[in-house]
């Protein structure tokens, strides 16, 4: 007995082939997506003069604005390495391991700061962007008047946080663990203001981290001083005496060093172009969006128009048979006897 396949393409009266239930619906679903494209494409075919135009303006807009309203901005960009640990640092933590012992080597080099460059770098990236470092350099520098004073605003109102989110905004950090190095910039819309305060800003992060050294040796150097005056053991006494002056050593050292801290690579400097506005850029993707924009305008539009004309046309045929009732129910009614005299009459 033969098995008839249900899908299978049979000629029809004609001599035709008709195809299977399956395959009806999946030719059916890919007309249908193809019309419902091609209606799409006439769509924005009929109102492509319009999406054109409209883009174009905006872009030519966009242009003008770029060129003759935006205020210019450039970008100062400085490389920064961060020193290693020199050799008396390492000579002052192994006399403390030797001091504290086989496990004392963890606890020495936290005492001495000893770290990799990302570690170093990280902390350089906290101070330069904390409120405090932010907010001294402001006032060392008077940076609120330098930058500002041509906004049309009192510098001298302005809150030490508004002072900070505004520098700080301006103010970028990028750390790169391929090379160990720390890139810095600074924006502003003059070249030299660029630069000046981007200087400012590793002469005062040197100063700091430069403070912070000399206090932390002046601190050891006390702690010790009090140490040998309390010890009554020559040979320990020896060794702080030692440790001590390395503490002193490493206090003038860090007064004097040029390179206290961190080298730098790259002193800041201003490339030739521009930061912002990218005109090019701008125009290309505001001409995008408003093609995108204008594309769903035309869609919106389209729908509103067909849902208006199938409410029209719901409304036509509702309206008769809701006046046709009203009607009925408005029609004066016969008196009761006459009505039952006109059905025995009709009978």
């Amino acid at each position: 007995m033969e098995t008839i396949n249900p899908f299978q393409r049979l000629p029809d009266s004609n001599g035709s082939l008709n195809l299977g239930n399956g395959a009806q619906l999946a030719l059916g679903a890919h007309l249908h997506a193809t019309v419902e494209l091609l209606k799409y494409l006439k769509l924005f075919r009929r109102h492509a003069r319009l999406i054109i135009g409209v883009a174009f303006a905006a872009v030519v807009l966009n242009v003008l604005y770029n060129l003759f309203l935006t205020t210019r901005l450039y970008q100062a960009q400085a490389v920064i390495t961060p020193v290693s640990p020199d050799q008396d640092m390492s000579q002052i933590g192994g006399g403390l391991e030797n001091m504290l012992g086989g496990g004392g080597g963890g606890l020495a080099s936290m005492l001495m700061g000893t770290s990799d460059n990302e570690l170093v770098s990280q902390r350089d990236i906290a101070i330069l962007n904390s409120f405090d470092f932010t907010n001294n350099l402001v006032r060392r520098y008077q940076l609120a008047t330098f930058l500002f004073a041509g906004d049309g605003g009192d510098p001298s109102k302005a809150t030490p946080w508004h002072n900070y989110q505004r520098i700080n905004g301006r103010f970028q950090t990028d750390y790169d663990y391929k090379s160990g190095n720390l890139q810095l910039a600074f924006i502003d819309s003059s070249r030299e203001r660029a630069r000046q305060v981007l200087a400012w800003y590793l002469e005062a992060l040197r100063e700091r981290l430069r403070n912070q050294e000399v206090q932390s040796a002046a601190i050891a150097a006390k702690s010790l001083e009090e140490e040998i005056a309390h010890t009554s053991d020559s040979l320990l006494q020896n060794q702080l005496y030692e440790l001590l002056a390395r503490q002193i050593q490493r206090e003038k050292l860090s007064q004097v060093e040029a390179d206290f801290a961190f080298r730098v690579i790259e002193p800041p400097v201003v490339p030739d172009a521009k930061y912002s506005p990218h005109v090019t850029r701008s125009a290309i993707m505001t001409g995008f969006v408003i093609v995108f924009l204008m594309c769903l305008v035309v869609l919106m539009r389209e729908w509103l128009s067909h849902a208006h004309a199938h409410l029209n046309a719901l409304g036509a045929t509702i309206v008769p048979l809701v006046d046709t009732v009203e009607r009925e129910e408005t029609r004066p009614r016969e008196p009761a006897p006459i009505a039952a005299e006109k059905i025995r009459l009709q009978h």
